[in-house]
């Protein structure tokens, strides 16, 4: 038989989703397992802040209760500001593609490496997923050449779709197929995230002469800070052929990788015109709207020009003060989530849980009412809901 043939056409490791709500949660999981990926073990910590201040926002006590969501966006972008792409256990492929990085890392339990790519495409995000986020079979050939069949399955919600996809081989391997469903995902600093995962799909059964393989992949279009028309993306591949790939076959797609960057930077400054021209433009549109008093949103706003008092009421200047805060809670919440499960220190588990910060915010109204209730109130209200125990 060809190389990598036989393998059935679903598999038990893989999701097998039916429902909205399962979809959501997949989502979910893969775009977080992506971070993960990006920014390695400073993901973990940042997302724990960041569950602090989403707690905080519908918390009266809080000092981030009733925030507008671009205010959130801005904090977020903050509290972000500490990431830095991680590079841990990436080896970098060498190639001839200016402008572009190629990375490898080994998974256990795959034959083939994850794969990361980066770069900068000529264009808006909007832009850039005109041309990549589309169901036009024609115009995803040009991009992917091996691609053979696209087939739109379903619509689960408005950000995820559900494709059926398949790829022509090249002698001696056998093309391969996946149902494959793909979310996009947009952060409230801007960035924006397509990405997806193969699926077990029982409507959709593998196609015959072709292997069903396993792929989990995104990347994020990052905005470049006072140049709309310059996006940095960063890409993830985590592919398991299911089946045995000829190592020269695999040199030859990683030597093809960095060349597809080039090529869609190509395209794209064909379709919308050169980007630095664009700028240049846009920035003396910009000057005039200024000059005759006109107020309009900036097409690129960063965090530090957000630094006077403004319609955050001066929220911004403290954010440092306010990072630190939530740093030391949620180092404490953490020394006192290690403690409670400490076999010697198991009877203060119970304190552990009533000092975390996050109980605390919630409970405070009631710890209020208890110590109103201990002047006299609280017996006056019992008698009042229990009369009869009184008589």
């Amino acid at each position: 038989s060809m190389w990598g043939s036989a393998p059935p056409p679903f598999y038990d490791d893989e999701p097998t989703p039916t429902t909205t709500v399962e979809y959501q949660a997949l989502v979910a999981e893969c775009l977080d397992q992506l971070q993960e990926w990006r920014f390695g073990d400073a993901w973990t910590h940042t997302k724990s802040l960041w569950r602090l201040v989403l707690a905080g926002s519908s918390c009266p006590s809080s000092p981030f209760n009733g925030l507008p969501v671009s205010v959130l966006g801005r904090i977020k972008g903050f509290l972000g500001q500490g990431l830095s792409e991680a590079y841990v256990n990436w080896d970098e492929y060498a190639h001839n593609t200016p402008g572009v990085k190629l990375l490898e890392k080994p998974i256990e339990g795959y034959s083939l490496p994850m794969w990361r790519i980066e770069g900068v495409l000529p264009a808006t995000i909007e832009e850039c997923l005109s041309v990549l986020n589309n169901s036009d079979f024609e115009r995803r050939k040009k991009i992917d050449k091996f691609l053979k069949k696209l087939e739109i399955l379903e619509n689960p919600a408005s950000n995820i779709s559900v494709e059926y996809l398949e790829y022509s081989g090249i002698f001696p391997v056998s093309g391969r197929d996946a149902a494959y469903y793909k979310a996009l995902h947009t952060e409230l600093d801007g960035t924006t995230v397509l990405f997806g995962q193969t699926i077990n799909r029982k409507d959709k059964p593998q196609t015959s002469g072709a292997v069903r393989c396993k792929a989990k992949a995104g990347m994020f279009f990052i905005p470049t800070p006072g140049d709309p028309f310059h996006t940095k993306i960063v890409g993830f591949a985590l592919v398991d052929p299911m089946g045995n790939i000829p190592k020269w076959l695999i040199n030859k797609g990683k030597a093809i990788a960095p060349s597809v960057i080039t090529l869609l930077a190509n395209m794209l400054e064909d379709k919308f015109g050169d980007p630095q021209e664009r700028l240049t433009l846009h920035k003396a549109e910009t000057a005039h709207v200024h000059s005759t008093g006109s107020s309009v949103p900036s097409a690129v706003s960063s965090l530090s020009s957000s630094s006077s008092v403004g319609p955050d009421g001066g929220l911004m200047s403290s954010l440092i003060e306010l990072q630190s805060k939530l740093i030391t809670l949620l180092e404490r919440t953490t020394e006192m989530e290690k403690n409670s499960r400490h076999p010697v220190k198991k009877q203060g588990s119970l304190l552990s849980f009533f000092r975390s910060p996050l109980v605390l915010l919630s409970l405070w109204p009631l710890l209020l009412i208890l110590i109103y209730h201990s002047r006299g109130g609280f017996r006056k209200l019992f008698n009042r809901l229990f009369p009869s125990v009184n008589k």
